[in-house]
């Protein structure tokens, strides 16, 4: 026994180092067939849940891995399509909206400038009827332009101009008004008619009862991490407290009956064009009326079409 004791234990240990090495085999076929494919299909899941729709699995030698790859790349194409297609009929509704929002013309607005234009004709005021003829025919020329998602800061503040110098005319010798701008933020893309409805509102609720002048102030400049500030401000009566308090929480504008479409208007647009990075601040300025704050990314008009 003592004879064949070193002959035992050399068996022993090459059992023990077959079996070492048919388990290093059988890990390795494991780890091949079965966890391979396994962490990969895993790995595709969480692409996919990122929105990366373009991940693929390769073939695996076990033939039911092989068809779980094969149904996930059908799964993955067909929600890709699916999901261009949804986003494809999001956008070309998105636009229908925004130009359908642009066309929201206020009836009053032209109806009252025809009435002055007919006035000023009556006493043979032809020179400030040509100075309202050119103003009109520029504001409208502006409001129709429902091809353009987005104009440059300079176009809006020209149109901007026309419509108070409209309003001027309307109201002699009781509104001015003054613009401020930085130098490159006249190239700054904004959606058109972003700030009118703000001016309208002013100028219909802000100077009532007033014995001076109405003055807006529009101020418009760039700020740090890349963004456009526009700044609307007045010296009219400010927002009543309770109205300021519903525009600062949104209430105002789920309960608003329509009188006030504009706000609604801008903040749907801007909600839809930039999400999170844009925002909408209301508030009655230190000594003066109400002021409102506009803070967007600062995009070209090529960089905002691209969007």
């Amino acid at each position: 026994m003592l004879k064949d004791l070193n002959n035992f234990r050399r068996g022993i240990i090459l059992i023990s180092v077959g079996a070492l090495f048919i388990l290093i085999i059988y890990l390795i076929y494991l780890n091949d067939i079965i966890l391979k494919p396994m962490n990969n299909l895993v790995h595709g899941m969480r692409r996919i849940k990122h929105g990366d729709w373009n991940i693929r699995l390769q073939s695996s030698k076990a033939k039911e891995f092989a068809i779980i790859n094969e149904t996930f790349n059908s799964m993955a194409a067909e929600i890709h399509e699916l999901t261009t297609s949804v986003y494809e009929e999001q956008t070309k509704a998105h636009k229908a909206e925004l130009k359908h929002l642009q066309l929201q013309i206020n009836p009053h607005f032209l109806l009252n400038t025809i009435n002055i234009i007919y006035n000023l004709a009556e006493i043979k005021n032809y020179s400030v009827i040509q100075l309202m003829c050119m103003n009109l025919v520029k504001y409208f020329r502006f409001t129709t332009r429902t091809n353009q998602v987005a104009v440059t800061v300079q176009e809006e503040m020209e149109h901007m101009e026309s419509y108070i110098k409209i309003q001027q005319v309307r109201f002699p010798e009781r509104i001015t008004y003054e613009i401020h701008m930085d130098s490159g933020a006249e190239e700054a893309a904004i959606p058109p008619l972003l700030i009118q409805p703000f001016i309208e509102n002013a100028i219909k609720h802000g100077f009532d009862f007033m014995d001076h002048p109405f003055h807006i102030d529009i101020a418009i400049g760039l700020i740090e991490q890349g963004r456009l500030q526009i700044v609307i401000m007045d010296n009219g009566n400010g927002f009543p407290p309770e109205i300021l308090h519903k525009l600062s929480s949104g209430s105002y504008l789920e309960h608003q009956n329509g009188e006030h479409l504009g706000i609604s208007n801008v903040q749907y647009r801007i909600k839809h064009l930039f999400g999170d990075d844009a925002r909408l601040e209301f508030d009655n300025a230190s000594g003066a009326g109400a002021r409102i704050q506009i803070v967007l990314p600062f995009r070209t008009v090529e960089q905002f079409t691209s969007y």
